[in-house]
Protein backbone atom coordinates (compact mmCIF):
# COMPACT_ATOMS: atom_id res chain seq x y z
CA UNK A 1 0.00 0.00 0.00
CA UNK A 2 2.67 2.14 -1.17
CA UNK A 3 -0.06 4.87 -2.08
CA UNK A 4 -1.66 4.61 0.72
CA UNK A 5 1.30 6.36 2.99
CA UNK A 6 1.30 8.92 0.09
CA UNK A 7 -1.60 9.83 1.03
CA UNK A 8 -1.19 9.90 4.57
CA UNK A 9 1.92 12.39 3.84
CA UNK A 10 0.02 14.55 1.76
CA UNK A 11 -2.75 14.63 4.31
CA UNK A 12 -0.71 15.28 7.28
CA UNK A 13 1.49 17.89 5.41
CA UNK A 14 -2.06 20.07 4.05
CA UNK A 15 -3.94 19.73 7.23
CA UNK A 16 -0.02 21.28 9.61
CA UNK A 17 0.62 23.76 6.63
CA UNK A 18 -2.79 24.94 5.73
CA UNK A 19 -5.45 24.37 8.33
CA UNK A 20 -6.13 27.68 10.56
CA UNK A 21 -5.93 27.36 14.23
CA UNK A 22 -9.50 28.03 14.76
CA UNK A 23 -10.38 24.76 13.66
CA UNK A 24 -9.90 22.91 17.00
CA UNK A 25 -11.61 20.16 16.03
CA UNK A 26 -11.46 19.11 12.37
CA UNK A 27 -7.96 19.17 12.34
CA UNK A 28 -4.87 15.99 11.92
CA UNK A 29 -5.78 15.25 15.08
CA UNK A 30 -9.01 14.10 14.22
CA UNK A 31 -8.40 12.75 11.28
CA UNK A 32 -5.89 10.52 12.47
CA UNK A 33 -8.73 9.06 14.70
CA UNK A 34 -10.86 8.41 12.02
CA UNK A 35 -8.93 6.91 10.53
CA UNK A 36 -7.88 4.66 13.07
CA UNK A 37 -11.50 3.54 13.58
CA UNK A 38 -11.69 3.22 9.21
CA UNK A 39 -8.83 0.34 10.20
CA UNK A 40 -10.81 -0.93 13.50
CA UNK A 41 -14.02 -1.06 11.10
CA UNK A 42 -11.93 -2.70 7.90
CA UNK A 43 -10.69 -5.37 10.35
CA UNK A 44 -14.11 -6.27 11.92
CA UNK A 45 -15.35 -6.16 8.87
CA UNK A 46 -12.78 -8.39 7.51
CA UNK A 47 -12.67 -6.20 4.00
CA UNK A 48 -10.72 -7.06 0.99
CA UNK A 49 -7.38 -4.93 0.66
CA UNK A 50 -8.82 -2.82 -2.19
CA UNK A 51 -11.90 -2.39 -0.09
CA UNK A 52 -9.65 -1.08 2.62
CA UNK A 53 -7.60 1.52 1.06
CA UNK A 54 -10.70 2.87 -0.58
CA UNK A 55 -11.90 3.33 3.19
CA UNK A 56 -8.42 4.76 4.32
CA UNK A 57 -8.15 6.72 1.40
CA UNK A 58 -11.21 8.60 2.26
CA UNK A 59 -10.57 8.78 5.59
CA UNK A 60 -7.63 10.81 5.13
CA UNK A 61 -9.18 12.93 2.98
CA UNK A 62 -13.20 13.23 4.55
CA UNK A 63 -11.94 16.91 6.57
CA UNK A 64 -9.33 18.26 4.46
CA UNK A 65 -11.45 20.83 2.29
CA UNK A 66 -11.45 22.89 6.06
CA UNK A 67 -8.33 24.36 4.67
CA UNK A 68 -10.89 26.48 2.47
CA UNK A 69 -12.88 27.37 5.16
CA UNK A 70 -15.96 25.19 6.60
CA UNK A 71 -18.76 26.07 4.47
CA UNK A 72 -19.02 23.14 1.12
CA UNK A 73 -15.95 21.39 2.59
CA UNK A 74 -17.61 17.68 1.66
CA UNK A 75 -17.23 18.85 -1.91
CA UNK A 76 -13.73 20.94 -1.12
CA UNK A 77 -12.62 17.53 0.51
CA UNK A 78 -13.58 15.80 -2.94
CA UNK A 79 -11.76 17.83 -4.67
CA UNK A 80 -8.52 17.66 -3.31
CA UNK A 81 -8.64 13.96 -3.08
CA UNK A 82 -9.83 13.86 -6.93
CA UNK A 83 -6.90 16.14 -7.77
CA UNK A 84 -4.07 14.34 -5.55
CA UNK A 85 -5.31 10.64 -6.64
CA UNK A 86 -5.01 11.75 -10.45
CA UNK A 87 -1.87 13.02 -9.12
CA UNK A 88 -0.64 9.77 -7.91
CA UNK A 89 -2.06 7.93 -10.47
CA UNK A 90 -0.23 9.26 -13.22
CA UNK A 91 3.47 8.93 -11.16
Amino acid sequence: MKSLSAVEDYVRNLLLTNLGSNYTFHNLFHTTQVVEKAMELASEEKMGSIEVEVLLFAAWFHDTGYICGSRNHEETSCAIAAEFLSRLKAD
